[in-house]
């Protein structure tokens, strides 16, 4: 398996392939679940580009339950308020995609942290627009960037990975219009 490498645009495309651990058959060392939840996330982030949504509504599901949070920490954050399930998070993705056809994400610096004991890791990544169309319109124009984080954990049943919670914090602003 090769970890992506770099600065890129997450999109349908994504050279993210992650391999798939069995329950039986883990990898063999932290570096190794490091590589493979940060391989997961850049595919479930690269997932949230695609113009219909088609997707994330396919990756996500077998990667989150459907007890997926959000937490977004911010003072002006209308865009990503507090989602309390997986369903949710989904019709607001495919809300802001239609509301912003232009809109794409630039998602790099991936980073796990895995604590092997208790079968829990952090996955840490900046992301920043990608499309900033700027004019009067109503348009947004936004070069902030954002310091995210997906809360990974063992999935009781059959030991694999699923990603929980999507914490971003991201500063003051006007931020994408969301209709």
């Amino acid at each position: 398996m090769t970890k992506p490498s770099g600065s890129s645009t997450m999109s349908f495309g994504s050279s993210a392939t992650p391999f798939r651990a069995k329950s039986n058959q883990q990898p063999a060392s932290i570096a190794d679940i490091a590589r493979h939840l940060e391989c997961l996330s850049e595919l479930i982030v690269g997932s949230w580009d695609e113009s219909n949504g088609y997707r994330a509504r396919e990756i996500m599901p077998r990667h989150c339950p459907a007890t997926f949070q959000t937490e977004f920490i911010s003072m002006d954050f209308g865009a990503w308020p507090h989602l309390p399930a997986l369903e949710d998070y989904l019709k607001h993705c495919d809300n802001l995609r239609l509301v912003n056809p232009a809109w794409r994400m630039n998602a790099y610096n991936f980073s796990a942290f895995v604590d092997r004991e208790l079968q829990t890791a952090v996955v840490w990544f900046t992301s920043g627009p990608s499309s900033q169309p700027a004019n009067d319109e109503g348009n947004w124009n936004t070069h902030r960037e954002s310091v995210s984080k997906l809360k990974w954990r063992r999935r009781e049943g059959d030991g694999e990975w699923e990603c929980y919670c999507h914490s971003v914090i991201r500063g003051g602003g006007v931020a994408v219009p969301m209709g």
